[in-house]
């Protein structure tokens, strides 16, 4: 298995009920939650820039689990 390093993040309260809250119902622990969340996002950037034909999208806003897939 690869090596795993560790970041940290800070989360609000309210993020981090999301996360416990979402953890718990997939059965699987927050940090994992955190990377599958990172990897969606991801795929879905390399999707948006490749519409973009290369344009510098680097000021998209990032947050997590949002239900209207927008930026607060």
């Amino acid at each position: 298995m690869k090596r795993k390093d560790w970041v940290k993040v800070y989360l609000s309260d309210e993020q981090k009920r999301l996360l416990r809250r979402i953890a718990e119902s997939l059965g699987i622990g927050e940090s994992e939650v955190l990377r599958q969340a990172f990897m969606e996002y991801e795929k879905s950037i390399s999707l948006i820039t490749e519409k973009a034909h290369g344009k510098n999208l680097g000021k998209l806003c990032f947050s997590l689990f949002l239900q209207d897939n927008g930026c607060n």
